[in-house]
């Protein structure tokens, strides 16, 4: 099978033999795709090999023959606004996010849409954040996990006014009003906003940061996120809280 001018974007790239690549790259129409790109680093192909660079919207083809496809074309597909700075880290972020959760071969046509979207607003602190939660939440779906979202662990229909805690396995837990409060907790309203892509509140982001990398920690099984362990290097005085990746 051939596929011609998929859009795509390049996840991660390793040096294979002397002049190649191996590629994870997600696809419109085919998901996560691993690729041998031949030759790719020979002089011949200096062209293509500068189009491949992870936030780079892409139009490929490849050869589907045995375990790996063959990279047979590389075109550069829309702009988006140049990425830099925490940008990158979040870009960096997303992709170990794709490459750790995303399964082969399973089209995820609207979490494609989320990503092209999400990458045109990285360059853009003010809203980096809120994007970034609502990219992590519809990846938690894709994944399986949605329903951490819809209600509480009791069953109970999300209370905008109650205060939650995420526990793994068992999703959102009721707080009492005596309960002392820690930073990943978070009120109803804000996880239903999220949950139904309403705009979010400022003072809901710090909290919705911990719910979501509650979340994702669980779907890691207990390996973190590369990402996670860079942005602690480079951002000390914050690491205990957040990862600046993560916005």
């Amino acid at each position: 099978m051939r596929i011609d001018q998929q859009p795509a974007y390049l996840l991660h790239a390793r040096p294979y033999r002397e002049t190649s690549l191996l590629l994870d790259i997600f696809s419109r129409d085919h998901g996560r795709v691993g690729l041998i790109a031949r030759g790719i680093r020979s002089t011949r192909r200096h062209a293509q090999r500068a189009l491949l660079q992870p936030g780079r919207p892409l139009l490929l083809g490849w050869r589907d023959v045995g375990e790996l496809p063959l990279l047979a074309t590389v075109d550069a597909g829309e702009s988006i606004p140049r990425i830099v700075g925490d940008g990158l880290l979040s870009l960096f972020y997303v992709n170990e996010l794709l490459l750790r959760l995303l399964p082969r071969r399973e089209g995820q046509g609207e979490l494609f849409a989320r990503y092209a979207w999400l990458l045109s607003l990285l360059g853009e602190s003010g809203q980096r954040a809120e994007a970034l939660r609502r990219f992590e939440a519809a990846l938690l779906a894709a994944c399986g996990d949605a329903l951490t979202l819809e209600a509480a662990s009791d069953g109970q229909p999300l209370d905008p006014d109650q205060r939650y805690r995420y526990l793994p396995g068992e999703g959102l837990l009721r707080l009492p009003a005596t309960a002392v409060a820690r930073q990943a907790d978070v009120i109803g309203e804000a996880v239903m906003a999220l949950r139904d892509d309403s705009p979010l509140r400022a003072d809901w982001l710090p909290s919705l940061r911990q719910l979501m990398r509650a979340c994702i920690s669980a779907q890691l099984n207990g390996r973190p996120l590369q990402s996670w362990r860079l942005s602690a290097m480079l951002s000390p005085v914050r690491a205990e809280s957040a990862s600046d990746a993560e916005e």
